[in-house]
This record gives C-alpha cells, structure tokens and sequence, in this order.
C-alpha cells in the first residue's frame, strides 16, 4: 500500500509589551524590534491548517 506525506502548519501567538504614546506608535515599534527574543510566547499554536499531500516514493 503507498504511503503519503502530509504537511501542516499552526500559528503560535506571541506578544510584547511596548511603551507608546498611542497604538499606532505601540504597533510601529512592535514592527520595528529586531530583537525577537523580546516577544513573548503566548499561546501553544491556533489556526491549524493541513496543507498539502503528496506521494512518498521509495528511493
């Protein structure tokens, strides 16, 4: 019997606090660190979706 490969993926949500004047300072300064390790994990994955499925061939 064949056997196929199937993907998925799932979004893990993250956060950071900022200091701003107003959202749309918070949200620029969100986009703007380059430091990820600032983020903090806040969720365990959403949102799963598979994604694609494909034959697995013997080599």
């Amino acid at each position: 019997m064949p056997k196929y490969k199937v993907t998925a993926t799932m979004d893990v949500g993250y956060e950071l606090i900022v200091e701003a004047p107003d959202e749309d300072t918070a949200w620029e300064i969100a986009k703007d660190t380059d430091d990820m390790s600032q983020w903090v994990k806040a969720d365990d994955g959403h949102d799963w979706t598979m994604e694609d499925v494909w034959e697995m061939k013997d080599e």
